[in-house]
């Protein structure tokens, strides 16, 4: 639901902002291992901005809750390499051309898809 609230009310600053930010993390996957916690907090950054832009107070409360442990996550329940963290961006990058195009729908469903494929990631390291 965020994402669709972010794809049906974000502005064209917003956009601007989200584009800006999968530069960032784009920039910090290309310094290999090193640009992975910075990489992480640039992630932390596209969620909570696609949050704010929601405008819905609860998801806002949430998504700020659980991404300021997002470390704890990826530690606990991820494995650290390369392969995710593109994953991972890919996603952000599908998510963001859906916001961007103002398509709620192919947000929702992008950013479903990314939860559930992190989830079973998650359950894959616990296994």
């Amino acid at each position: 639901g965020v994402a669709a609230l972010a794809a049906q009310r974000a502005t064209e600053q917003d956009r601007a902002l989200l584009e800006g930010l999968l530069r960032e993390a784009e920039g910090h996957l290309k310094d290999g291992r090193k640009g992975w916690d910075a990489f992480v907090r640039t992630d932390e950054q596209i969620h909570l901005a696609l949050a704010r832009m929601s405008g819905n107070q609860l998801f806002i409360a949430v998504l700020t809750s659980v991404y300021h442990n997002i470390h704890t996550y990826y530690e606990n329940y991820l494995p650290w390499n390369n392969a995710l963290l593109q994953e991972n961006f890919n996603d952000l990058c599908n998510i963001v051309a859906a916001v961007s195009d103002r398509d709620a729908e192919r947000a929702r469903e992008t950013a479903q898809g990314h939860v559930r494929r992190f989830n079973a990631h998650m359950e894959e390291k616990q296994a």
